[in-house]
């Protein structure tokens, strides 16, 4: 049976004006419910080099993360992602999802989609990739 893919999720939230702290400590915590999935990596994104006087040799962007996996939890961590929102229905978050060179993007908004659309976003994004 030949190796699947690598598959690679950008995770992003948005919570407008709000504060760093806040948005930095929800990203985390998403983080760590992520990697209890058996994923096979979650991390803070980086973003190139950190300002000159930081101890840090790369600027980590506090409110996104990269997680890669095998393309069969892409539905699990949908739907984890999809409870996350709904316990905080006031932080949408983005998604990139890409599986070798096919690319996917897709937006969880608690405030402007109903919990049935996800479940067809999921559904819709699982077979995109399967193609």
């Amino acid at each position: 049976m030949p190796d699947q893919p690598t598959t690679q999720l950008a995770i992003h939230l948005d919570l407008g004006e709000s504060n760093a702290e806040e948005l930095d400590r929800l990203t985390r915590q998403l983080r760590d419910e992520i990697k209890e999935l058996n994923v096979e990596s979650a991390e803070m994104a980086k973003g190139g080099d950190a300002p000159a006087g930081t101890k840090s040799a790369e600027l980590i962007l506090f409110n996104q993360m990269i997680v890669v996996l095998a393309p069969t939890l892409i539905p699990q961590v949908a739907g984890l992602i999809k409870q996350w929102t709904e316990r905080r229905p006031n932080t949408p978050v983005k998604i990139k999802v890409a599986v070798g060179k096919k690319n996917v993007e897709a937006e969880f908004d608690p405030l402007t989609i109903s919990a049935n659309d996800v479940e067809k976003m999921i559904a819709k994004i699982t077979k995109s990739l399967d193609k």
